[in-house]
């Protein structure tokens, strides 16, 4: 089973949580989750975090892969 690490996830958790709390747009406010579940978890399977979002597992990889690349 595929997992994914919190080693580059920059943000910390209280700004993730912040900005979790203020969003408004779904979409946004599912990365921030998906930030949020890798940040505090060391190593979570990708679908656990495809299942709380309600999202397709390769959305997930899609979302990570594209927040690795804009660091």
């Amino acid at each position: 089973m595929p997992k994914l690490d919190n080693a580059n996830i920059l943000e910390s958790v209280e700004f993730l949580l912040d900005q979790m709390k203020s969003e408004q747009e779904q979409d946004k406010y599912n990365k921030l989750k998906m930030l949020y579940l890798l940040k505090t978890h060391e190593r979570i399977p990708l679908r656990h975090i495809a299942e709380s979002l309600g999202k397709h597992r390769t959305t997930i990889q899609k979302w990570n892969k594209t927040y690795k690349e804009q660091c």
